[in-house]
């Protein structure tokens, strides 16, 4: 169902009329790419990427969020940030290393012109094409030109805290800190801002996907975040936040296919009370974050963990590692296991050391006279440095006297195990039973 839907979705890898891009493709064919390792929807992504940057002005110093190149105003909204990971991933994973520079000069420039001295956000800004100036400052779904539109200052924690995270840059981490205290101290007591929080009163609508854009995005900062104190505030305020969505604002019990209720598109277009695709997806991503694999707890359950999603911060707890292996199609052939060996696709969200090793039980080890003792006898190994997270290849190779041992075999049952360490000592496992076959 997932490949269907995402297939929908491949045309958009080369238009260059939106900067929404990012949105359609990187969180289709670029999850889809972590999921599965399918060379081809990383191609997707990198078209993609190619697409985006067409939009980057070097004169702006940022990626055109509307119009084209005819336009009289080089328009960037803050959404914009969000759109910048796919190329920081890109610029790493066989795009054009210039991918990076871009992203980050597009952060800088957010940062100059959109935040504001108490941390909140202007939605629009305007800038001339020819020199780079800025002309005005405004709003499209917010309240008024200097009010805080509540799901941009969303966009704007979680896309700072991704530059962060793709830089290192501390302006860009003192920034998401900055527009994460906004957000949380201009909170209504039930966590779920209003649509712009400039309007906050009785009779205006709130806005579920600003809060689960945030709740994430705060996740993210407190996984990033040096500092234990504020890294906890973070994740407590994220907490709080997925606590009432989960307990008065998920559709279940209704018709509505969305998972989220309430959400506010645009008021001034009255586009309001509704689910919305990018608030389910929000809303998701946070639960994932948040680590409920850790202790088995959702937030709205009777004990929410406040754990670190990576464990990275003294005193929390660590969620397993995200492991994937992947085997080619012809992976089960003996004869080619012995003339080639077994190339083994490892994939991991972290970085670090992976051994791997192919064994086979007693019983099959005295029938080819290979040992005797051991419970079960490594007939190939290998180990593979992960140097970032992502995928990377490694290949099992057998010994020569395993070759000479196995020649006449028909059949060759086996077990994959790969052992995984990060750099900071968390430990995985995979194994998975193999049939080798003539």
């Amino acid at each position: 169902q997932a490949e269907r839907w995402q297939a929908g979705l491949e045309s958009q890898r080369n238009n260059t009329s939106t900067h929404d891009v990012g949105f359609m493709v990187f969180n289709s064919f670029g999850n889809g790419y972590k999921h599965t390792g399918v060379d081809a929807y990383r191609h997707v992504v990198l078209d993609a990427a190619e697409s985006l940057a067409s939009r980057f002005s070097p004169v702006v110093g940022a990626t055109r969020s509307w119009g084209g190149p005819s336009s009289p105003s080089f328009t960037v909204i803050v959404d914009n940030m969000m759109n910048l990971e796919l190329l920081f991933w890109a610029a790493r994973n066989g795009g054009n290393p210039a991918f990076q520079g871009m992203a980050t000069s597009h952060a800088l420039k957010t940062m100059e012109h959109f935040v504001r001295s108490d941390g909140s956000t202007y939605h629009v800004v305007e800038f001339d094409p020819a020199t780079g100036a800025v002309q005005q400052k405004r709003t499209h779904q917010g309240l008024s030109a200097e009010s805080t539109w509540s799901r941009g200052q969303a966009w704007a924690i979680h896309g700072f805290a991704i530059a962060y995270r793709e830089t290192g840059d501390p302006r860009f981490l003192s920034t998401a800190r900055r527009l994460a205290d906004y957000f949380i101290t201009h909170l209504p007591t039930d966590k779920i801002p209003f649509w712009d929080f400039d309007a906050a009163g009785p009779g205006e609508p709130r806005d579920s996907s600003a809060a689960a854009i945030a709740a994430s995005g705060l996740l993210e900062l407190a996984r990033l975040e040096p500092d234990s104190g504020r890294a906890a505030s973070f994740r407590a305020a994220s907490g709080a936040i997925l606590d009432s969505l989960s307990a008065a604002y998920l559709a279940r019990g209704t018709s509505d296919q969305a998972i989220l209720l309430h959400g506010t598109g645009s008021k001034p277009h009255n586009d309001v009370d509704r689910g919305y695709v990018f608030g389910d997806y929000y809303y998701v991503e946070a639960l994932l974050r948040w680590g409920a694999a850790v202790d088995g707890s959702l937030p709205g359950t009777a004990q929410p963990p406040l754990a670190a999603v990576d464990g990275s911060l003294p005193g929390t707890a660590r969620p397993p590692l995200t492991m994937r292996i992947k085997l080619p199609r012809d992976g089960r052939s003996l004869t080619r296991f012995l003339r080639r060996g077994l190339p083994v696709g490892v994939y991991s969200d972290a970085a670090g050391q992976a051994a791997m090793s192919l064994t086979v039980a007693r019983s099959m080890a005295r029938r080819f006279s290979l040992a005797a003792k051991p419970r079960r006898v490594t007939i190939a190994k290998s180990r593979r440095r992960l140097a970032r997270p992502g995928w990377s290849t490694a290949k099992l190779r057998p010994s020569r006297r395993v070759v000479r041992r196995l020649r006449r075999a028909r059949v060759l049952k086996a077990q994959l195990s790969l052992r995984f360490a990060t750099t900071d000592r968390q430990r995985s496992n995979i194994r998975r039973a193999l049939t080798f076959r003539r």
